[in-house]
């Protein structure tokens, strides 16, 4: 499964912006082992027993057909209740509860249709899905914890690296000069706005480089120049725009064969102060993505746990309304009858 997280998380900046549209998707059903239908049955039985208050009157009704006792049509056990109307309302009384509690079952499944959860037969099956779910859940807590403390740990490393790195300390600082320069002159943009702005792209990439020097190839073919002359760039001045870009043009290297590479893999070019998902979009993706995850399949069990929660109020108020139901009563006066 490790191999199978880091596939899944092992993300640049650009999926991270798809990622981190909203996930709403619900956990797929398909996962949800279907109950054998035989279990709807069991669990039926026992409802009717709740609804006749635990009487034993299916039963001895069934004894009575097993035993022959009823050869005559009319013939009444001692208690004073006419056998062949027990029997009669028995089988009314089944079929009545088999109906209702289909439309019983239909409703809650619509309602498990809506909400996009897995169908169902029984409360059995409710219960299974709530404890496969919770298994999941208990395997991959394990799962991501060990993932994120993986990417934290790696990001601690760099870190602490790059904070004894005099370059990294620089251009940090640089470019917090020129995010201030910016804020100054946003209300009326103007030559030193823009140079500000063209310097920070600059600065963006040579973080970058500092954190991961297998991009400055692709850095050095980009800009057409070195590192050191992108920084002389950076920390010059200019009188207007078009002096910086003259200087800019100068530094290039000439050579007709040269080729221009697009925006790198790790590639951040907005003028804003620096986060974590900046300098580290893998590893922060990442963590995000587990916790993504995680929160939707704790979404995906409280929306079971609730499914189970609505199957028990109603089913309460179906064992109570079929309780007084007329062939109910009925059995009930039967049975009351005495000699």
């Amino acid at each position: 499964m490790e191999n199978t997280l880091q596939k899944t998380f092992n993300l640049n900046q650009s999926s991270y912006i798809m990622r981190t549209q909203p996930i709403v998707q619900r956990h797929k059903t398909e996962n949800i082992q279907k109950v054998n239908p035989q279990n709807g049955d069991t669990d039926h039985n026992n409802t009717i027993m709740r609804v006749l208050g635990g009487l034993a009157i299916l039963g001895a009704a069934g004894l009575l057909i097993r035993t022959n006792l009823i050869a005559a049509k009319n013939q009444q056990f001692k208690e004073g209740y006419d056998v062949i109307e027990v029997i009669k309302l028995r089988e009314y009384i089944k079929n009545e509860y088999k109906a209702k509690r289909k439309v019983f079952n239909e409703k809650l499944n619509d309602y498990a249709k809506s909400e996009n959860l897995p169908l169902f037969t029984s409360r059995k099956d409710l219960e299974a899905n709530i404890r496969r779910l919770e298994h999941t859940k208990a395997a991959w807590i394990n799962e991501f914890a060990e993932l994120k403390v993986r990417n934290n740990n790696k990001i601690k490393e760099k870190l602490r690296m790059l904070a004894q790195n005099a370059e990294w300390k620089e251009l940090r600082a640089i470019r917090k000069n020129l995010l201030e320069t910016l804020e100054r002159s946003s209300k009326v943009p103007s030559d030193e706005h823009k140079i500000a702005k063209n310097k920070i792209m600059l600065i963006n990439d040579l973080i970058i480089n500092a954190v991961y020097p297998e991009e400055k190839t692709a850095f050095v073919k980009y800009y057409n120049m070195d590192e050191k002359s992108v920084l002389d760039i950076v920390k010059g001045n200019y009188e207007n725009v078009d002096e910086y870009y003259k200087i800019f043009a100068e530094k290039q290297i000439n050579n007709d064969e040269l080729d221009y590479y697009p925006l790198r893999e790790r590639n951040f070019s907005h003028a804003l102060p620096l986060q974590l998902i900046d300098i580290f979009p893998n590893e922060i993706a990442s963590n995000m993505a587990c916790d993504a995850a995680f929160l939707q399949l704790k979404s995906d069990i409280m929306a079971h746990k609730q499914l189970f929660e609505k199957y028990l109020e109603l089913q309460k108020e179906f064992i109570t309304e079929f309780r007084n139901s007329e062939n109910v009563r009925k059995l009930h006066a039967e049975l009351s009858k005495k000699e």
